[in-house]
């Protein structure tokens, strides 16, 4: 006996018929998705001018779609297997929407927070690879060979094992960097200042050495006996003339910066010096042997003269020049002149 539907019944086959075909249709579009995102995957991998980054973020861009494809699709099964148990309420339509929204939502965010950090972690290898090529001088090679040439002995990880501390060591290697160029700084400041006081000592000491000559005519004499008589002291002890050289003018810079701070006046104190080390003064003039001959003649003319004057027909002058003042006489223009007019005076013609 053959059993006729109800309408009720009729109503609820054609539902569950129109369900049915739209859960067919959802997961005939979910399959197409899958389809092209796959595709895009495998074409995104064989393009051999990528960058690494751009391709992971190819990847993860791909599998998220998917991800939102098979929430989509979970979502709408779900609904269709609440609409379909007894004794539920369906979803409404706000309610799927709200439930799929959501859903991508969380997916964005986990998708956002990857990018992020694959977006820090490319970022943190291009800094290191900059700070190993400025540690190794611009060469490349293996990290082991890299950091035998850093000169602050920081051991940089390898940021494919270790990015965390790979970060850490650079941070590290930039605060120490910082700090031997703040001693190197202080270093150079330090000399240029030591530069400038010497030769503000030099400009004072050669300053005073002309004030000096003036009253002391041979003040240069002093100093060149000084100075040949510590060399030859230095040069016994096995320095060489230049280190002997050397080791005078930082002596003598010594004191007188030694004079300048006591308020004594550095040439005198160099002068004084020189003569406790032996120097007795200017030596005398070496005698011309020429102006020696001249005055033998004039003494052997005056002689003559003497004879001539205290002979027989020698006249005696009342005033005028005598033999012995003309024979005291030590410069030899004064005493021609002298003798010239004794001569006259006694009317002789020598």
């Amino acid at each position: 006996m053959t059993k006729e539907a109800s309408p009720g019944t009729d109503a609820g086959s054609g539902a569950a018929a129109a369900d049915n075909a739209a859960g067919q249709e959802g997961a005939a579009g979910v399959a197409d998705t899958l389809e092209q995102d796959l595709e895009a995957m495998r074409l995104a991998e064989m393009d051999d001018g990528a960058d690494d980054d751009a391709g992971a973020g190819a990847q993860a861009g791909a599998a998220d779609k998917a991800a939102e494809a098979g929430d989509q699709a979970g979502a709408a099964g779900d609904d269709a297997a609440g609409a379909d148990a007894g004794g539920k309420t369906p979803l409404t339509v706000d309610e799927i929407n709200k439930r799929w929204q959501d859903q991508k939502a969380a997916t964005r965010q986990e998708r956002q927070a990857r990018q992020a950090s694959e977006a820090e972690l490319g970022n943190l290898r291009r800094e290191l690879q900059e700070l190993r090529a400025r540690m190794s001088g611009g060469q490349e090679g293996p990290p082991q060979a890299r950091q035998s040439d850093n000169p602050l002995d920081i051991e940089i990880p390898d940021p494919e094992q270790d990015p965390e501390g790979a970060f850490k060591a650079a941070i590290a290697y930039a605060k120490a960097q910082r700090a031997a160029q703040l001693e190197q700084n202080k270093a150079d400041d330090a000399a240029t200042q030591q530069q400038q006081a010497l030769r503000s000592l030099v400009t004072e000491f050669q300053r005073a050495e002309q004030e000096y000559l003036g009253v002391q005519p041979d003040y240069n004499e002093a100093v060149t006996f000084m100075r040949d008589n510590r060399m030859a002291e230095l040069e016994l002890f096995g320095q060489s003339p230049e280190q002997a050289a050397q080791t005078f003018r930082r002596e003598v810079l010594q004191l007188v910066a030694g004079a300048l701070r006591t308020d004594q006046h550095p040439a005198h104190i160099v002068y004084q010096m020189a003569k406790h080390r032996g120097y007795a003064g200017p030596k005398p003039a070496t005698p011309d042997p020429e102006k020696e001959t001249a005055a033998m003649d004039r003494r052997i003319q005056a002689e003559k003269l003497s004879r001539s004057v205290s002979g027989p027909g020698g006249k005696a002058a009342s005033t005028g020049p005598t033999v012995e003042g003309v024979n005291a006489i030590e410069d030899g223009d004064a005493f021609d002149k002298a003798f010239d007019e004794l001569a006259r005076a006694h009317g002789l013609s020598l």
